[in-house]
Parts: C-alpha cells; structure tokens; sequence
C-alpha cells in the first residue's frame, strides 16, 4: 500500500498500517517528509538528531524504517539521495519515544 504518512491522513494511518501488517501487506510512504514539518521541528526529533549528529529528516526516515515503513522519496537531488541512504540506527528507547508523536 502506498499512502500519505501524514498527521491529518487519519492519525499517520494507524489504523491502515495496521491491517497491512495484519495481512503481510508492505506500507509505503509518501510525503513522509514535507507532510511532517511540525513534528521535524519538533524537541524530540531534534534532540534525538543531536545526539546522533544527524539531520531531523535523517532521523525521521529512520524511525519511519523502524516501524518497518518504507518511505518513498521523490527527489532528484544527488546530495538529497544520499543523505536520504545516511541514516542513524535509533536505539529502542529512540524509537519508542518518536512513536509518541504519532500515535
């Protein structure tokens, strides 16, 4: 399934999420990025970049990964492409603490 990964689309699409792990069913997300620049800007997101030494969408493409999400990206930029394939591993406590801010 692929589908916006945004707050206003039904909470991040928990529920939609849900049945595709139910099922077996891969989630991919699109707008996972510029549908979320609140939470990008957000403390958590931030202080978990900090303490990685990484961008807030370096560490938000993580943690969507994490979820077992895969995020689509649509740029053309070299530099964006590999920032986009440079991403933290977040610890479990990282993970557990981003999930917060989607429910």
């Amino acid at each position: 399934v692929q589908n916006r990964f945004v707050e206003e689309h039904g909470r991040h699409d928990v529920a939609v999420r849900a049945v595709c792990e139910r099922h077996g069913v891969r989630y991919q997300a699109f707008w996972a990025l510029t549908g979320n620049r609140r939470i990008l800007q957000g403390r958590a997101v931030r202080e978990v970049a900090k303490a990685h030494g990484a961008s807030a969408e370096q560490v938000w493409l993580s943690f969507v990964q994490a979820l077992g999400i895969t995020p689509l990206s649509g740029t053309t930029d070299p530099n964006h492409m590999a920032q986009d394939l440079a991403l933290p591993a977040l610890s479990a406590a990282e993970v557990e603490r981003l999930q917060h801010l989607i429910g």
